[in-house]
């Protein structure tokens, strides 16, 4: 059963968030969810099956998840458990008002022998046809992104640390974790963040994928917050080749912690006052099998 091999195979990861912060000091205990199947049928997640007929793509085998902590070690960086749990037991698909994207061997080429195709001129080893639903894809664009010299960016934020692992439907703002910097401890908080020149730096959303699920996803955080997208004004070149942004004002700067970093999860400032807020659909509905999501 493959639920049973799922659990089984988990057994045996280390569990990055209750790893021993600075001086051998245990990391603060974060409530995780592994048991996803239990989580759904317990909160009557409805699950729908792709349109027009087509077949599902197949949650993460354990070689999937092997792959993606083999691909982001330069970045010192392993998969949070809880998301290989819902990797492995669920697979990608949109749960709520999240595209939630993860490493299927569908994803890759199989060639006539059954192997997967090399591609070395990806950074992500050898995924030659990553599609859509692959976080890796999402990733590597974004940090292809954000390390051109034409990217405009207005804060000292490492961008190229992020690891983009899903998308809001409605406003279209990036879902990610930040790798520590070398010697660091990552924290597997949930940040969000959009991919536009001179976009604000990433802000904290999550202390855990646990709780991104329920209160992001499948909750109303985001409306408690008032979270949407921030559009940047027009640029435009004038008469003397300076440029010129319309509007009186540019964007207005944002308030950072030390690194960077707005840990706005931290007490109310900016929300909203207690309100009834429309949960998303409590549905998860699968990408189809070897398309782009």
């Amino acid at each position: 059963m493959q639920f049973a091999r799922s659990l089984s195979s988990l057994a045996s990861l280390s569990n990055p968030l209750m790893a021993s912060t600075t001086n051998g000091a245990p990391a603060a205990t974060v409530t995780l969810t592994t048991d996803w199947l239990a989580f759904f049928d317990t909160h009557q997640i409805e699950r729908r099956e792709p349109p027009f007929g087509m077949p599902a793509i197949e949650p993460s085998t354990e070689h999937d998840v092997a792959s993606c902590v083999a691909d982001f070690a330069h970045l010192a960086f392993e998969l949070p458990h809880d998301y290989v749990a819902f990797s492995m037991q669920i697979g990608p698909g949109t749960l709520g008002r999240a595209r939630m994207y993860a490493r299927s061997l569908q994803h890759d080429s199989i060639g006539s022998s059954g192997q997967v195709s090399d591609c070395s001129s990806h950074r992500f080893g050898p995924c030659a046809a990553m599609k859509g639903s692959d976080l890796r894809m999402h990733t590597l664009r974004y940090h292809d992104t954000v390390t051109r010299p034409t990217y405009r960016r207005v804060h000292s934020v490492p961008l190229e640390r992020m690891i983009l692992f899903a998308q809001d439907v409605e406003h279209g703002l990036w879902f990610a974790w930040r790798a520590a910097a070398a010697g660091g401890a990552n924290d597997y908080a949930v940040y969000y963040l959009q991919d536009d020149n001179k976009a604000p730096p990433p802000r904290r959303l999550a202390d855990s994928f646990s709780e991104f699920v329920s209160h992001v996803a499948l909750g109303t955080r985001m409306q408690e917050r008032r979270i949407k997208r921030l559009y940047m004004p027009k640029e435009r070149i004038n008469d003397d080749g300076e440029e010129e942004v319309d509007g009186d004002e540019d964007v207005e700067d944002e308030a950072e912690s030390d690194d960077g970093f707005d840990d706005d999860d931290d007490g109310d400032d900016g929300r909203q006052a207690a309100v009834e807020h429309e949960r998303p659909p409590q549905v998860f509905r699968p990408f189809p099998a070897n398309t782009a999501a």
